[in-house]
């Protein structure tokens, strides 16, 4: 009988050459040994014992040690895989057929969806566990398609381990080197990645030989149902054809049916997203968002013709600009009758900057969509017309996407974009470049002090000084600064309630800490950006500053309905916030607009800059003077102060349509600052 196994002798056949899938297991058994071997004895006493003993150094010894270690492997895994391989041919002997060819395939799925789970760090079963019967459609139907073409479950089997191994060993390394996973819509940027993977270490981790160490497994099975599959039907079958196609449509109609009945998974973080749901569904819904990321407006307005401006304009002054995207500043005041300790004075060092002008600014969102106000804000297009969330994520900027920033570069203006939380988050990293920035810096490791109170941290007052330092390193040309900032980021529970200096004298319930905690935090940013103001005035160079907040705090919905809103009012009040624009030379300004989309607001400030304006930009005033308010939702308010919803067959609501027509048109034909849309 066979060793452990108790089989009779002629189940073990003797070979004169090893498994075919013995090779490939071995070779990474033998590879997985001998890294893990040289990590564990690199930190050993011993080994430095032994290798002063040998005369040899440490590093070189543990490597010697591993390498011969990992030889023994590669003879004793190939062995360990031959009896493996007899064992299969045991079972297929016994209980082959069919069915066992199904359980096999579906074991392998399994272990595909491992090997996607375990290179992002994550649990079999995601937080959300019915998500992973997406996954299991994903994988089932890859290997049903594979089936059909290939003409066998055992071929496909093994073609698809081998490629969601590689896919999950590159997943490692990009979420090592770019903190993001890799999606369909990263695999556009393989050429760069390629220049710079040079300067990584790529020594496989212990998540990468877990991956590794997944596939000869699957080989050993894909080979055991291709043996079986050949001894029953010699030839596939039409009719084998048909149930594999069969399948796959299966689960590609429920699986698009799933993802198309669910909202976006994919929003402010793609790790996050995998988490929650899953590596593989997140890659579904990333690639559908990469698909149709803006849709067609209902009706178009077909007068609007293309005009060539490929000119240089004319400047005679070009000030500097610091753009402000202030994390969740929002003055409750707007919203509720309120009554807090400081007796409205909370906001007063904002409210009070001499020269400065103010308005409100509808936000795309409510309570979070930070992603959706930048992109209003340094694009100049609405989020009406995208089909998800956190553009950043799901649109792909180049040197030809209309962007404000494209706009300034092409007046001469250096550019710097600042933000102190997570690079990965929405895809920042990448999208900031793309959009023009020259330079960018992003992630808290990229700040010496952000400073802290309480355990709230990352303080705008410690950002605007590395802001300033880098404004005034900047060099000669007209500066153009994007700062979004941190602070005033919820939960509002984080501080003990004797630190929140300012404290509402109504009761919220539930939420009276958390008003309590954020205005208190929203007094300090409002102190901060004073500062900053002060900071400025005493420079030489004209500077032109604008700050905006990006949305209301999420608890604001279940806040009391004290300004007596209707539900077209109030679903509009949730979603606005206060800006302000203010230089430090006499530029004129002695208003600006009461009322903005956040889509509107650099329009003002290049009106206030007095810098040239294109053709988008004179629609965006054009429409701010008809329609102040054009939301992402839809919502309209005129300049009478009149709610409506938006509706494309009304004449009033004409300028939105010609707005969103050249949004359209530059979006779906890339045409940037140098090729505008415009109407007659």
């Amino acid at each position: 009988g066979a060793i452990g196994f108790g089989l009779p002798a002629r189940a073990l056949p003797k070979r004169k050459r090893p498994a075919l899938w013995a090779v490939p297991a071995g070779v990474i058994f033998a590879l997985c040994a001998a890294l893990r071997c040289a990590e564990r004895w690199s930190i050993l006493p011993i080994s430095a014992s032994l290798a002063g003993w040998l005369g040899l150094d440490t590093l070189f010894f543990c490597r010697a040690v591993g390498t011969v270690l990992g030889l023994l492997s590669l003879w004793l895994w190939i062995r360990l895989a031959d009896l493996a391989d007899a064992l299969l041919r045991w079972l297929e002997a016994r209980v082959g057929g069919s069915f066992f060819v199904g359980l096999i395939a579906l074991f392998c799925v399994g272990m595909q969806i491992w090997a996607m789970q375990t290179s992002a760090e994550q649990l079999f079963l995601p937080v959300l566990e019915p998500y992973v019967l997406l996954s299991l459609l994903m994988v089932l139907g890859v290997n049903a398609l594979l089936a059909a073409l290939l003409g066998r479950w055992g071929r496909a089997a093994a073609a698809t381990a081998i490629l969601f191994t590689i896919w999950g060993v590159a997943n490692r390394y990009v979420i090592l080197f770019h903190g993001s996973p890799l999606f369909l819509s990263e695999l556009t940027n393989t050429k760069t990645a390629l220049n710079v993977v040079g300067g990584y270490s790529l020594v496989p981790d212990g998540v990468v030989r877990r991956v590794l160490m997944a596939l000869p497994p699957q080989l050993a099975l894909a080979a055991s149902a291709l043996r079986m599959e050949k001894n029953k039907h010699p030839r596939p079958r039409w009719h084998q054809l048909l149930w594999r196609l069969t399948v796959f449509s299966s689960c590609v109609i429920t699986m698009a049916y799933w993802l198309f009945s669910v909202g976006t998974l994919v929003s402010w973080s793609a790790n996050d997203a995998i988490l929650q749901y899953g590596m593989l569904p997140s890659i579904a819904d990333d690639a559908r968002r990469h698909t149709a990321p803006f849709r067609q407006p209902v009706r178009m307005d077909e007068t609007i013709e293309p005009v060539s401006l490929k000119t240089t304009w004319g400047v005679k002054t070009r000030p500097d600009i610091i753009l402000i995207l202030n994390e969740t500043f929002c003055d409750l005041d707007y919203y509720l009758d309120l009554k807090e300790s400081t007796d409205g004075a909370y906001l007063a060092p904002f409210y009070d900057i001499p020269g400065a002008v103010y308005g409100w600014a509808v936000a795309p969102m409510v309570g979070g969509g930070t992603n959706n106000s930048e992109y209003e804000l340094l694009t100049g297009n609405s989020t009406f017309l995208l089909n998800a969330a956190a553009p950043f994520n799901y649109i792909h900027f180049n040197e030809t996407t209309p962007s404000f920033v494209a706009y300034l570069n092409q007046l001469g203006y250096t550019s710097l974009a600042m933000h102190s939380g997570n690079r990965a988050n929405y895809s920042r990293a990448s999208a900031y470049p793309a959009l023009g920035f020259d330079r960018i810096r992003l992630g808290s490791e990229e700040y010496e002090d952000l400073g802290q109170y309480g355990s709230r941290w990352q303080l705008d007052s410690k950002l605007y000084d590395t802001l300033l330092a880098d404004y005034r390193a900047m060099g000669d040309a007209p500066r153009f600064c994007y700062v979004l900032t941190y602070q005033n980021h919820g939960g509002y529970e984080q501080n003990p309630s004797n630190l929140d200096r300012v404290q509402v004298q109504k009761n919220y319930g539930e939420f009276t800490d958390d008003v309590d905690e954020y205005l208190t935090s929203i007094s300090m940013s409002a102190s901060a950006f004073r500062a900053l103001t002060e900071q400025l005035s005493r420079s030489s160079r004209p500077v032109i500053v604008c700050m905006v907040g990006d949305h209301a705090p999420v608890f604001i919905r279940s806040l009391p309905n004290e300004r007596g809103w209707s539900t077209l009012e109030r679903e509009l009040a949730t979603r606005t916030v206060p800006y302000v624009i203010w230089t430090n030379y006499d530029a004129g300004i002695s208003e600006c607009a009461e009322y903005t989309s956040m889509f509107g607001i650099m329009p003002q400030v290049l009106q206030a800059a007095r810098l040239p304006r294109t053709p988008y930009v004179k629609t965006i005033l054009s429409l701010q003077d008809r329609i102040p308010v054009f939301s992402a939702n839809g919502l309209c308010m005129d300049t009478h102060g009149r709610v409506t919803s938006y509706d494309p067959t009304d004449e009033d609501d004409f300028p939105v349509l010609r707005y969103l027509t050249m949004e359209y048109r530059s979006l779906s034909l890339g045409a940037g600052y140098q090729e505008e849309w415009y109407f007659p």
